[in-house]
């Protein structure tokens, strides 16, 4: 942030100063929680006694407020404390009871004396520990034909090879029958290329065309030679 009208490539004047305009043109005073805003002063007051908290002048595009020459009735110091077993907690990402043990059975050279202690829960840990619900099954079929919906998922390399050099094989189940075909391959690249035959020889037998395919978003299925071909 900057006062300063040289350090934009673009800037618009605004023009009012005590004013702000809003998305559809309308405007509104430029005012605080307990502040006093002019053209060329701030003034921030209390809101217990509404007494002088510090005031500050317009240079530029900013209100700037010099704090050391500012005359205080109390001196206040301010320090950030923190827990050596929350940093070692957030190095580790377990828990505090794993950390427990980790310490206790020595596990680990330096950490000794540290006190963990679940005093707090953060929002991260909870989302990180969140278990999925149950998917009930359905009890409807949302298709009403074949080659409505196909459901497909390449699996591979396997260890051993099939009777015909095959390594990878393309499953493809219909929604609708729930019938099933296996392609194998020889190599993931070919995945298209036997698609294509699929496609063909289903439209000869079933005189249906292929409406949807789904599938795990496999980098063999979806890439632009697929997408340039349903296309």
């Amino acid at each position: 942030m900057t006062g300063n009208d040289s350090m934009f490539t673009s800037l618009d004047d605004p023009g009012n100063k005590e004013q702000v305009t809003f998305g559809d043109n309308s405007k509104g005073k430029v005012i605080g929680l307990a502040c006093d805003i002019d053209k060329n002063n701030v003034v921030v007051k209390s809101e217990k006694d509404k007494s002088m908290v510090f005031q500050g002048f317009r240079h530029g595009h900013l209100y700037l407020v010099n704090f050391r020459d500012m005359e205080t009735s109390s001196t206040t110091c301010l320090f950030s404390k923190f827990s050596l077993g929350w940093l070692w907690h957030r190095i580790a990402h377990i828990g505090m009871s794993q950390l427990k043990k980790v310490v206790k059975k020595g596990m680990v050279t330096g950490m000794k004396d540290v006190t963990f202690e679940k005093d707090k829960l953060r929002s991260a840990c909870q989302a990180g520990k969140q278990v999925a619900s149950h998917h009930p099954m359905k009890t409807c079929v949302s298709t009403s034909k074949p080659l409505q919906l196909l459901h497909m998922d390449l699996f591979g390399p396997t260890t051993y090879e099939s009777i015909g050099g095959n390594l990878y094989c393309l499953v493809i189940v219909d929604d609708f029958t729930r019938y099933t075909w296996t392609l194998f391959l020889g190599d993931k690249s070919e995945t298209l290329d036997k698609f294509k035959i699929f496609a063909k020889l289903d439209k000869c037998e079933f005189r249906l065309n292929i409406v949807k395919v789904r599938s795990e978003n496999g980098s063999e299925i979806k890439n632009y030679k697929v997408v340039e071909w349903c296309g």
